[in-house]
């Protein structure tokens, strides 16, 4: 019985501290893009704008296929993006709140990751590992291994 209460406890726990929002739109990589993070269980994720992977071109980047991101990506609104990577491990997620006050995503190592983004805004998101920012916020100065999202 304390098996199962503690295994309840630990899913209580990832869903109350993973929530998200965004949108779709699209953006000089082709195709759109989605929004707003809303990772909740009966949920289901909308059309899949992006899917961002890392690769190490000099240093680790978020890129589409092999193409290391460059610019801001642009998704609609009830878009979605998946964060997916074959060494993900060493690249814990962050993405912040919309407002780079807060974490949707922190420090997230369980990959993929599907969040649909159903509020418009620039969600920025960051390696914990490979930017400036560490696991938290994050804010407009953070360099390395990061993205934006604009979701319209």
């Amino acid at each position: 019985m304390k098996k199962a209460s503690l295994v309840v406890m630990l899913f209580l726990a990832l869903v109350a501290g993973w929530s998200c929002s965004g949108s779709t739109g699209t953006g000089p990589y082709g195709g759109g893009g989605g929004g707003g993070m809303t990772p909740t269980p009966g949920t289901t994720p909308g059309p899949v704008a992006y899917t961002l992977s890392v690769v190490n071109s000099g240093s680790y980047q978020y890129a589409i296929g092999a193409t290391p991101l460059s610019a801001p990506l642009t998704i609609a609104q009830g878009q979605s993006v998946v964060w997916d990577s074959s060494n993900a491990g060493i690249h814990p997620l962050n993405i912040d709140d919309g407002a780079a006050s807060s974490c949707m995503v922190s420090g997230n190592t369980s990959f993929p990751v599907t969040v649909t983004f159903n509020n418009t805004g620039t969600f920025k998101f960051h390696c914990g590992n490979h930017s400036s920012c560490g696991n938290g916020s994050c804010t407009s100065a953070c360099t390395g291994m990061q993205g934006t999202l604009q979701v319209n």
